[in-house]
C-alpha cells in the first residue's frame, strides 16, 4: 500500500489492544499461573513487529 502511486497512507488514532489469553490460564496447574512464566511471555512478544505487519509501522507501541 505505501508503494501505491496516487495513494496515501493516513494514520489513524483511535486506540487497539492486542490480548493474549489462555483459557486455561484460571487454574493453578496452568504454567500461566506462575508469574515468571507469564513474564517470559511479555518479554518475548516483538511488538515492533507485530506493529510493522498489522498497523504498517503506525501503532504505538506499549510496553509493560
Amino acid at each position: 500500500m505505501k508503494r501505491t502511486a496516487g495513494l496515501t497512507l493516513k494514520p489513524t488514532s483511535p486506540t487497539f489492544t492486542e490480548w493474549m489469553c489462555s483459557p486455561s490460564s484460571s487454574t493453578s496447574k496452568s504454567p500461566w499461573a506462575d508469574k515468571r512464566v507469564r513474564l517470559a511471555a511479555n518479554l518475548a512478544i516483538d511488538r515492533k513487529t507485530i506493529n510493522e505487519a498489522e498497523y504498517l509501522g503506525t501503532g504505538k507501541l506499549a510496553f509493560r
